[in-house]
């Protein structure tokens, strides 16, 4: 079947981090989970170990010192079981095994991560919003815009606004971009600030960078943590 499927971890910012040990550029994906598998059990976790937990997982092995297929995660599609994969992937084909069991999705739940699918609309919304925003800005700030949208045949109140704002996008989350070809997390803070942060490198974004750099967010994987 002639079709494509869309993998994140193609950048240039890897740094040594906690998460991220090697210093690699390419798994965004497994640095974004180990992050939120350690804000979920309490316990750290890197890259390098779940990569190495999931070629175990899938029966593949490293050899002379090479990865059998790369770090960088599939980001899920109805038709991967149709897809042929790209040469980089065929280690995984040789078996049980499709492009679908490698999306960081599958990836997530085989290693433990407790998560549900968000609200992408909601939160490309907030992404907007905040390119926009003058100066600091909390949650509230975007409920109050949300409510005063052009072209509503009824304006809602703030409580109920807030209510299902907060219902998609309080607490924290993996983001993703196939345009930007890369995974993040995402969390508001006790004053309901915005913080996007990027385990890969150990970074903070804001608004204007995270709208550069994703372009606009295509994954929303919500997770519930021991904070």
């Amino acid at each position: 079947m002639d079709a494509a499927f869309h993998a994140g971890g193609n950048t240039d910012s890897g740094e040594k981090t906690p998460w991220n040990p090697s210093g690699l550029t390419t798994n965004c994906g497994f640095c974004a989970i180990a992050y939120a598998l350690e804000l979920q059990t309490g316990r750290p976790h890197n890259a390098d170990e779940l990569y190495l937990k999931t070629l175990q997982d899938l029966g593949l092995e490293r050899k002379d010192n090479k990865d059998p297929i790369p770090r960088m995660l599939i980001f899920p599609q109805w038709n991967l079981d149709q897809i042929q994969a790209t040469h980089q992937y065929d280690a995984l084909l040789g078996g049980r095994y499709s492009l679908a069991d490698y999306t960081i999705t599958a990836v997530a739940s085989r290693l433990g991560l407790n998560s549900l699918t968000g609200d992408k609309q909601m939160v490309n919304a907030l992404m907007e919003f905040a390119t926009r925003a003058h100066g600091p800005w909390t949650l509230d700030d975007f409920v109050k815009a949300r409510t005063e949208r052009p072209g509503l045949s009824a304006k809602p109140s703030f409580a109920l606004m807030k209510k299902t704002v907060e219902s998609s996008l309080k607490g924290d989350a993996i983001i993703g971009s196939t345009d930007g070809k890369h995974f993040m997390t995402m969390s508001f803070d006790d004053q309901l600030r915005w913080k996007l942060f990027d385990p890969q490198n150990n970074r903070h974004y804001d608004g204007l960078r995270a709208k550069a750099l994703l372009t606009s967010v295509a994954l929303v994987e919500r997770f519930a943590t021991k904070r």
